[in-house]
């Protein structure tokens, strides 16, 4: 969520109530705004495209006062993600169910829908991986798999968000006991 705070004011500083400001990002008005009896407007709302925007704020003027404009330049960056996974149970025994449960959120604790996430497992610690298919979150960010438990052993099981327009990569590694 981003916001656009301003206050439009005389030369003398006394404020220009009831004054339409146009907002512009690389050009385009994006929002038309009145001003408060103070001389203040304000306009917030989501971003979502990620780049770079020249943001103008422009008085067109009247009989009254000269016209003004004001510029700021926007960066908005992908969102990072961070992807939370734990096995159920902890250890395990061999041939017994386990669960592996998970949630993928943004940087502001949102989660991400409808995303892919792959998994792999290592058996030497991390040397080797070998791919294990991949879960998809559902509508609360959640993932989950249920498995049979493979002999005895520490796994390494490392789950991959790959990203998108939006949204960064992330990893995370999680280690499986089987005993």
């Amino acid at each position: 969520m981003h916001a656009c705070i301003g206050n439009l004011t005389a030369e003398d500083n006394s404020p220009v109530s009831s004054a339409t400001v146009t907002i512009k990002s690389n050009g385009t008005a994006v929002a038309s705004l009145k001003t408060n009896s103070s001389g203040w407007f304000k306009a917030s709302g989501p971003i979502g495209t990620v780049g770079i925007f020249n943001i103008t704020t422009e008085y067109a003027g009247s009989t009254q006062y000269l016209p003004s404009t004001d510029w700021e330049i926007l960066v908005v960056n992908k969102a990072a993600t961070s992807i939370y996974a734990v096995f159920i149970p902890n250890p395990v025994n061999p041939g017994a169910s386990c669960a592996l449960e998970g949630v993928l959120l943004d940087q502001f604790s949102n989660p991400i829908k409808s995303a892919p996430v792959s998994l792999e497992y290592s058996t030497d610690y991390g040397l080797t991986w070998h791919p294990a298919g991949a879960l998809t979150t559902n509508a609360y960010g959640v993932f989950s798999k249920v498995f049979t438990a493979p002999s005895s052993g520490t796994y390494l099981v490392r789950l991959s968000y790959a990203g998108s327009q939006k949204y960064e990569s992330s990893t995370v590694t999680t280690a499986l006991i089987v005993r």
